[in-house]
């Protein structure tokens, strides 16, 4: 069988973790980029970088032109207000996350306006997929350290920033335009049947039941109504995005033969 050249543009927190264990699944190990970040891959050398077929993580669209060729690329999108919870609550477990500190003194809801940590929330997913990619990684990898890069200081570099979105109209078109250029679009919600539509956009076999992976523990069993209305109103392209989305989803799904698998469900994800 042969394996093509692939990209999981992980956006953060959508079930990334599960969906890796598709490429851990189909690729020899050696053949799997280490890198989820960019103060990792950065870091690899080229010629050890042209030697893997299957990349996993928050690269956005600065991937390809910086790897120097084409990838068939597949992401995963979810319910804007569940993402937001996740995200939330991973900064808040996370002594890692350059948020935690910020995560651990607001609540859910200041979380989705607070200036320190709003960039998390506010059209995330739209800003992800809607990035122009004309950033260059090498020039700003250039005039940074090690203690830089340990602190994902070129990763918050090209992260998506609120501020630099364009009108929302603007921002839903570019999006949508991103999605449009992928081989495979699935899902949190279904993740487990959206691993099928993956498997069949790269011509790989159908996977197994996948168990889910990075399931917080720490997630509220209820976000009152208040909260949620805060977190819609900041996520308004992203949720038209999502339900556009769904519906694609869904179709397609209608539309594969039955499988001997049975469905997984996802309530909280990477």
């Amino acid at each position: 069988m042969t394996l093509p050249d692939c990209y999981f543009y992980h956006i953060p927190k959508t079930g990334g973790m599960s969906t890796w264990q598709l490429l851990e699944l189909w690729y020899p190990a050696a053949k799997i980029c280490p890198g989820r970040m960019w103060d990792d891959i950065i870091q690899i050398p080229a010629g050890q970088l042209a030697q893997y077929q299957a990349f996993r993580g928050h690269f956005l669209a600065f991937l390809e032109p910086y790897a120097g060729r084409k990838l068939k690329t597949f992401t995963v999108l979810r319910d804007p207000v569940e993402r937001t919870i996740s995200h939330y609550c991973h900064a808040r477990r996370s002594p890692e996350h350059p948020s935690y500190r910020e995560a651990n003194t607001v609540s859910l809801a200041e979380f989705c306006v607070h200036p320190r940590t709003r960039h998390m929330v506010q059209n995330y997913q739209s800003g992800c997929l809607a990035c122009p990619g004309t950033k260059s990684p090498r020039e700003l990898a250039g005039h940074m350290t090690a203690k830089d890069f340990a602190a994902y200081k070129l990763q918050l570099a090209l992260d998506p920033e609120p501020d630099e979105f364009p009108a929302p109209d603007k921002l839903y078109d570019a999006a949508v335009n991103r999605l449009r250029g992928f081989v495979a679009v699935g899902i949190t919600e279904r993740l487990q049947e959206s691993f099928s539509l993956i498997a069949r956009a790269l011509g790989l076999a159908d996977p197994p039941v996948l168990p889910i992976r990075n399931a917080a523990p720490n997630r509220p069993a209820a976000v009152d109504p208040g909260t949620r209305r805060i977190i819609r109103a900041s996520t308004e392209v992203d949720q038209a995005i999502y339900e556009v989305t769904r519906r694609t989803v869904e179709e397609q799904l209608n539309n594969l033969r039955p499988r001997r698998h049975s469905v997984g469900s996802v309530t909280d994800s990477n």
